[in-house]
């Protein structure tokens, strides 16, 4: 009898996931819809924004950029997927972390290569997401994306460096184009 090799490495590879996802006390993939009540359902859609980068000592960047968010994987994880006019683009997988009660949202940018992992904490008084990163380099981003209203949030990066003055502030403007 003849086995298919990658049917067999798939097999394999997935037994060890279903183990870790039972022993976190996963729930079964029944019911994988999303209530509205979730902070990242917000982002949920496509949008289009303005976003200005100051390097201290620069003179400011704009350039225009467009993303889009939805969920994937049974629901479990969202997405985002956006490109810029400045010929970059970048892709975010966000989450709960349950054992850290916080939001993890991990970035993976092109043309660059960084792959930047961040931790966010939800204010439903203030309808904003505040996350920060420690960098290599002794480098720290904080994040802040906060909401307007159901259409429209502004988003600033903030990167510092070990001593914790400013390098360099990223802001962004952004609108819903479709839900």
């Amino acid at each position: 009898m003849k086995i298919n090799r990658r049917l067999a490495l798939g097999v394999v590879a997935s037994v060890p996931a279903g183990v870790l996802l039972a022993r976190a006390g996963v729930a079964a993939l029944g019911d994988t819809s999303v209530p509205a009540t979730n902070p990242l359902h917000r982002f949920v859609g496509s949008w289009h924004g303005d976003v200005t980068v100051q390097r201290t000592g620069s003179e400011a960047v704009t350039y225009r950029q467009d993303n889009r968010f939805a969920w994937v994987l049974g629901n479990r994880f969202l997405e985002e997927r956006g490109h810029d006019t400045n010929n970059s683009s970048f892709m975010g997988i966000w989450a709960f972390d349950e054992k850290a009660n916080k939001y993890q949202a991990h970035y993976f940018i092109a043309p660059s290569g960084d792959v930047i992992v961040l931790a966010h904490v939800w204010d439903e008084s203030k309808q904003s997401f505040t996350g920060s990163a420690d960098l290599p380099g002794g480098l720290r981003m904080l994040a802040e994306d906060h909401f307007l209203g159901p259409d429209a949030y502004v988003w600033t990066i903030t990167l510092q460096d070990s001593q914790r003055a400013t390098l360099m502030r990223t802001q962004g403007k952004e609108r819903r184009v479709r839900p």
